[in-house]
């Protein structure tokens, strides 16, 4: 077998000059390729089977010999057949998590830089989607939109890996990224939202629960959204604080977690164990409509049609460049819903003063004011945020509660 130079290029020559490490190194890859060949993750499918198919692609296009073939071709098989399925037309993976939307893009820069005739045909355009699709999925800190089964510190940070794979592409004439500011659409993926140069960011979220198979990454979160400004985030996704089957994973993945409307203290979707969905809900009617300075997004979910009275959730965002956020919230049914708007602050946000349905906030950027409407009331939980695995930072819930069969509210945020 030929080592290729992709590999091990920091260490290459001090593992060359062991030999003895060197064929021990081969033989270990030898015996793991072959294992995997014959143990594909089928039964997990998703980014699971995508892996398999990746790392098989990639130890076979880099080795030579009858076995490496094998791999290749099987490898090759399986990222033909799962990259138009998982891979959405906006770019975006389909399990709409952007933590692993960004262990997807790696991979596909690492199978496009094997340089293998056969693997960067068929990864080049994919991969310019995924790197687009993670340019709208990042805040303006630096680091991804917590949305779904997301956290810090588990792929690389999104702006190397934006930077490592335009350089590559254009090395190669390929694309050299694009445009950040202004309004932004995945629409396939479900994401909308707004950035500029100043440090605002706000990303809304109308999208299906992920792939109806396979939805063990999602969270009950439709029409939640996360807001940062002046470069410093201040309305949070409570993110994700373990895998198991804890209380803080069936908190993290609630509705209440998230800034939405739950209702009769019940899950848009029925989220149980780790990783299960039972009944879920979908969005409808999704309307888009981008401005120059802003946007307007709407659109009704069905997850609670389930319960008695058959509840309907609309909910409108319209946000303008100005510094101005109005979310309009209407449920419908046949029988008295209670309902809770949350507002998930970032822990660096204190707040100032809380009064009749005005909250004044203050954040390291400056402060906000977050103003109620609609026959409710205004009260603070306590909660945490979770941006990394195994990392629970108390944190403050703004609550605006309501009740009745047909009730319209909302609140609009407004920067000094």
């Amino acid at each position: 077998m030929n080592l290729s130079g992709v590999f091990f290029s920091k260490y290459r020559r001090q593992i060359e000059d062991d030999l003895d490490f060197l064929n021990r190194l081969w033989v270990s890859m030898y015996i793991q390729a072959q294992w995997l060949s014959k143990h594909l993750e089928t039964h997990l499918l998703g980014n699971h089977l995508f892996e398999n198919g990746a790392a098989l692609a990639v130890v076979g296009g880099c080795f030579s010999g009858s076995a490496a073939k094998r791999w290749l071709r099987l490898g090759k098989s399986i990222l033909e057949k799962e990259i138009p399925e998982q891979m959405l037309g906006d770019g975006m993976h389909f399990e709409r998590s952007p933590m692993y939307h960004c262990r997807i893009a790696y991979l596909l820069a690492f199978l496009y830089n094997t340089g293998c005739s056969e693997l960067v045909d068929i990864v080049r355009e994919p991969l310019i989607g995924a790197i687009n699709a993670l340019v709208r999925l990042t805040h303006p800190d630096g680091q991804i939109a917590l949305l779904n089964d997301s956290a810090f510190g588990v792929y690389n940070i999104p702006g190397q890996l934006v930077t490592h794979v335009q350089q590559l592409l254009a090395d190669n004439n390929g694309e050299n990224g694009t445009s950040t500011a202004g309004p932004f659409a995945l629409p396939e993926a479900g994401y909308y939202g707004f950035s500029d140069d100043e440090g605002t960011y706000i990303i809304c979220d109308a999208a299906p629960i992920g792939p109806y198979y396979i939805p063990g990454h999602a969270h009950a979160d439709m029409f939640s959204f996360e807001l940062s400004l002046k470069g410093y985030r201040v309305i949070v996704d409570s993110g994700v604080h373990d895998y198991e089957v804890s209380r803080m994973r069936q908190y993290c993945r609630s509705t209440k977690a998230h800034n939405t409307l739950e209702i009769n203290g019940r899950d848009q979707c029925e989220m149980w164990a780790a990783f299960r969905v039972a009944r879920r809900g979908r969005p409808h009617n999704v309307k888009w409509t981008p401005r120059e300075n802003g946007f307007q997004l709407s659109a009704w979910h069905d997850g609670y049609k389930r319960l008695k009275g058959s509840p309907v959730h609309n909910r409108k965002f319209s946000w303008s460049k100005s510094g101005k956020l109005t979310v309009q919230d209407i449920v419908t049914a046949s029988k008295p819903q209670d309902t809770v708007s949350r507002l998930h602050l970032h822990p660096n946000c204190k707040i100032d003063q809380l009064k009749d349905s005005t909250a004044w906030v203050i954040y390291p950027g400056g402060n906000f004011r977050i103003i109620f409407f609609g026959s409710g009331k205004l009260s603070l939980e306590d909660s945490y945020y979770c941006p990394e695995f195994g990392v629970k930072t108390p944190s403050n819930v703004l609550t605006f509660s309501f009740s009745g069969c047909k009730n319209e509210a909302g609140f609009q945020i407004e920067v000094s």
